[in-house]
């Protein structure tokens, strides 16, 4: 006799198709109009084998978007307003289920808050080998008299199978 004994390595692969964006129009500009800056789409591909599908997970560097220790543009929940300092994400998907906070049509300008803490961003029940994908977009508003500068944040988006 021989017993045989062949594995199946449960796999997930997840892609981002930015790894930087700017945000435009500038929130304010030099004749100090305000405006609600934002990326283009960016585009997450997840696929897995795990029958229970997979989740992501979003969390940020900052809180918010950090000229210094002591200058930022906190994160909000809302409709961003031009000219009232608001920051966060939203995204829409056809194949991935998008947690409420986040569930906005990317033309709007409704926003989910980020924080330092990881929060649920999307799940899919299913396993996938064709790539269920998300569309996200980052946006950001400020009030004219926030001080110039470069405003920066770090948003980690991290997969894993469900169990």
């Amino acid at each position: 006799t021989v017993t045989v004994t062949a594995v199946v390595s449960e796999w997930l692969t997840f892609t981002s198709s930015q790894t930087s964006v700017t945000l435009t129009p500038n929130l304010v500009d030099s004749a100090g109009g305000s405006h609600i800056g934002s990326s283009t789409d960016i585009a997450l591909t997840a696929q897995t084998n795990s029958s229970d599908g997979l989740s992501i997970t979003i969390a940020d560097a900052n809180n918010g978007l950090l000229a210094t220790s002591t200058i930022q543009l906190s994160t909000a929940t809302g409709t961003l307003v031009a000219g009232t300092s608001g920051y966060g994400v939203q995204a829409t998907s056809s194949d991935m289920t998008i947690n409420g906070l986040y569930k906005y049509a990317t033309s709007t300008q409704d926003v989910g808050r980020v924080s330092t803490t990881a929060a649920a961003f999307s799940t899919d029940a299913t396993a996938t080998s064709t790539g269920q994908i998300a569309y996200m977009k980052i946006k950001a508003a400020t009030e004219i008299t926030k001080q110039p500068g470069n405003y920066t944040d770090t948003i980690t988006l991290t997969a894993t199978p469900s169990p």
